[in-house]
């Protein structure tokens, strides 16, 4: 296999943009991936009434499994040969919960830790992260979308701390994270415009807090965070404020 040529490449950052986004039920995920352009949706929510987007199921018929469904279009849609540019995951944790049935059926038990060792639960997550990472490397757009997860923490002394993460196993989502290039969470903004009347605006964080799990790799970003939008995502990218 030969090795590239010693050149340095000039990439495109606005281009194949990897991103999990996050936030709770009815906040925007899906609307706001249905602005990438030629987005496939592979859904398991059903919450698809409103986007335009085409959009797979991974229960179909009930006949064949969600899991290996799910593996086949992943496959297909890298093979190339259509026109999409962009492929959402909504949401991300369903898939997962895919995988995991599918393993333990697969292994013959009721639940991964029955094989002790953590052995069972390795399986599953290599499992599930393999074909996440085939379409973390290919050029297309990919958008994985996740519920969102609160959890209260205390500390030393005694006070509490809500850290808002995606809601998937803390394993799972640091090897996620690790393969995306942004990991954005989706909350709601109130500000008092000057007539007095208090707005409310879908805002887009970008980079983590002591709250909140975010962070992206992107040199050019330097704002903490966008009012929801692809546009303003790629302005973003582009190093606009």
């Amino acid at each position: 296999m030969a090795l590239p040529e010693n050149k340095k490449v000039l990439r495109d950052s606005t281009q194949s943009v990897k991103m999990w986004v996050y936030g709770e039920p009815n906040i925007g995920k899906t609307t706001f991936a249905n602005q990438f352009p030629d987005a496939l949706m592979i859904n398991t929510d059903g919450n698809i009434k409103y986007v335009d987007s085409p959009a797979v199921d991974l229960i179909g018929d009930g006949k064949t499994d969600p899991w290996e469904n799910f593996v086949n279009y992943v496959d297909e849609f890298l093979k190339g040969g259509h026109t999409y540019k962009t492929l959402v995951l909504d949401l991300t944790e369903d898939i997962y919960q895919y995988a995991r049935a599918y393993y333990c059926k697969k292994l013959k038990v009721d639940h991964e830790g029955d094989l002790g060792f953590a052995k069972g639960y390795d399986i599953v997550r290599n499992g599930f992260l393999y074909p996440l990472r085939k379409l973390a490397n290919s050029e297309y757009n990919i958008v994985f979308i996740s519920h969102e997860m609160a959890t209260t923490v205390k500390d030393r002394v005694g006070r509490e701390t809500t850290i808002y993460s995606p809601n998937i196993t803390e394993k799972v989502a640091k090897k996620i994270a690790g393969m995306v290039e942004i990991t954005g969470r989706i909350s709601i903004q109130s500000s008092e415009n000057e007539a007095g009347v208090i707005e409310d605006k879908r805002i887009l964080y970008l980079n983590s807090t002591k709250d909140q799990f975010c962070g992206n790799k992107i040199p050019t970003i330097k704002v903490d965070y966008i009012e929801l939008g692809y546009d303003n995502l790629i302005n973003a990218i582009k190093g606009g404020k």
